[in-house]
């Protein structure tokens, strides 16, 4: 079915389908620079024979991990599915294709671009605090002891219940 269906249902991520994600990120969430968001949805599974704890995850479930990026729009533009349930989803970004190609520069991302004349800045993917804080990937500040611009960013920070639809 996946071999029948990517090809179809998952576009080829290229220079210009990331510029094209990032304006609707920046139309629709009015959050510039945006590339997709990146999360993980433990699915509960049977603990399979043999398999020790490496499926039993902190959700104290037997569980595989599906992670995916959304666009703008809450469109998957990439999958990977069944990583163990112990992994976090920083360690399910590092064993995914996706993370294997972020993490060798290999995604076709588009160069730092100036915004509002600011010095040129990275596009991103926005993650929840569970992934690590890369150059191409934003996270928001941990909760406790926020000065004021610290919070104000937060409160700008398209959050996880907005992204809830898609997974």
């Amino acid at each position: 079915m996946w071999n029948e269906l990517k090809a179809t249902e998952l576009p080829t991520l290229t220079h210009d389908s990331f510029k094209e994600v990032a304006i609707g990120f920046a139309q629709h969430w009015h959050f510039p620079h945006v590339l997709g968001a990146v999360d993980g949805k433990h699915i509960k599974i049977e603990c399979p024979r043999k398999s020790g704890c490496a499926y039993y995850s902190y959700k104290q479930i037997f569980s595989i991990v599906l992670q995916g990026v959304c666009d703008a729009q809450c469109n998957f533009i990439s999958v990977d599915v069944g990583d163990f349930g112990r992994h976090s989803d920083g360690g399910v970004l590092k064993h995914s294709s996706f993370g294997r190609a972020l993490y060798s520069n290999s995604l076709p991302i588009p160069l730092d671009e100036s915004i509002c004349g600011s010095d040129p800045l990275p596009y991103v993917f926005l993650g929840d605090e569970a992934y690590p804080l890369l150059r191409n990937i934003m996270r928001p500040f941990p909760r406790r002891g926020l000065d004021n611009v610290r919070r104000i960013y937060l409160q700008a920070f398209p959050s996880k219940k907005d992204y809830r639809m898609c997974f």
